[in-house]
C-alpha cells in the first residue's frame, strides 16, 4: 500500500501548525508593542483637527424647519423633464406585479413528489 496519503496529511498538518505558530507570534508582538507595532498607531489627521486637544468637543449642527423649495423651472427645462421621467418610472414600478410574489402553481391538486 502506498504511503503518499499519509505523507500528504503530515505535510499539510505541519504547514497548518507553522501558520498557527506564526499567527500566535504576531499576536504576541502586537501585545508587547514591539517591532513597530503600536496599540494606538499614529495616523495622519486633517489639518483643522490638529487644534483639537484630547477629547475636545466638536461642533455639530442640525437644521430644522421647512426644506427649501426648488425654484420653478420652465416646461422645456431638461432638469424638469428628467424629474418628470423619474417620477413616472417610480409610479410605474408600483403598477407592475412583483416578480418575487408567489405565483399559483396549477398542479390540479397533485403532490409535488412522485
Amino acid at each position: 500500500m502506498t504511503e503518499i496519503p499519509q505523507y500528504m496529511f503530515l505535510i499539510t498538518w505541519i504547514v497548518l501548525a507553522l501558520i498557527a505558530l506564526s499567527l500566535i507570534g504576531h499576536g504576541l508582538l502586537v501585545v508587547a508593542e514591539s517591532h513597530g507595532y503600536r496599540k494606538n498607531p499614529k495616523v495622519k489627521s486633517h489639518p483643522e483637527m490638529e487644534e483639537v486637544q484630547g477629547t475636545g468637543v466638536l461642533l455639530g449642527v442640525t437644521f430644522t424647519g421647512p426644506k427649501p423649495e426648488l425654484p420653478e423651472l420652465e416646461d422645456e427645462d431638461p432638469y424638469k423633464l428628467l424629474h418628470q421621467r423619474i417620477r413616472e418610472k417610480k409610479e410605474s414600478l408600483w403598477d407592475e406585479p412583483s416578480p418575487y410574489e408567489d405565483e399559483d402553481d396549477d398542479d390540479n391538486g397533485m403532490a409535488g413528489i412522485r
